[in-house]
């Protein structure tokens, strides 16, 4: 709950040695009371974040099988993940404004299409060292640009961590569908929906409410009610 925010966020989780820092940023003081229990508008939007991230996560899981099982909806897939991001994006714009929306739309849809273009060397047995890179570099756009708006409970290191690991997950899915080793790659979904949707056992949180949480920290007048 908002109330009492506690979670620990360690290294384990995001094999990350900046996880320390975005701990330290979801334990500080918040602007609102600590002891305020969660407003409508504060359960509405982590549930909304939760629910759009969830979208984003399993469609992005559903483009990986398909592409590698050679099936006939990847383009589909691909044009309802355009839709998935460009919702996320209208939060952004909701308090960050259109050219932060239109930015972190661009960095998300060029780091799914480098995933897509990773899935596709898995698929025919190429390198994708390079593309790899270019995916690197597509989260570290993302990151700096949540640390741009919100450099206090978004901090770029933090985010490049935790979207890393998700990122190198999403590969792992790609690499066990192609080996048609399915718990693996099941393994791999739950490892991703801990990370990015439900949140860790211990109570480490997860980055649909690190999002939403940021959203609300940075702008409490705005969540009275």
């Amino acid at each position: 709950m908002y109330k009492k925010i506690t979670h620990t966020i360690v290294e384990e989780h995001f094999d990350h040695p900046i996880a320390n820092e975005i701990k330290a940023a979801m334990s500080c003081e918040p602007p609102v009371p600590p002891t305020m229990a969660d407003t409508q508008s504060m359960v509405d939007l982590k549930l909304a974040s939760r629910y759009l991230f969830g979208n984003f996560v399993n469609r992005v899981h559903g483009y990986i099988v398909s592409a590698i099982n050679g099936g006939n909806d990847v383009d589909a897939i691909a044009d309802q993940l355009k839709k998935d991001v460009t919702a996320l994006s209208q939060v952004i714009n909701e308090y960050y404004g259109t050219i932060a929306s239109i930015r972190f739309n661009e960095h998300v849809t060029s780091m799914v299409k480098s995933l897509g273009e990773i899935v596709k060397a898995i698929k025919s047995g190429k390198s994708t060292t390079d593309l790899k890179q270019r995916l690197t570099v597509d989260i570290k756009d993302i990151a700096r640009l949540l640390d741009n708006v919100n450099m206090r409970f978004w901090p770029e290191d933090a985010v490049m961590g935790i979207l890393t690991k998700v990122a190198d997950e999403w590969i792992v899915q790609a690499e066990a569908r192609e080996k048609k080793d399915w718990t693996a790659d099941a393994e791999s979904v739950d490892r991703v929906n801990a990370i990015m949707i439900a949140g860790q056992p211990d109570g480490t949180m997860s980055f649909a409410d690190i999002f939403s949480n940021g959203i609300i920290q940075q702008f409490p007048n705005k969540f009275k009610y």
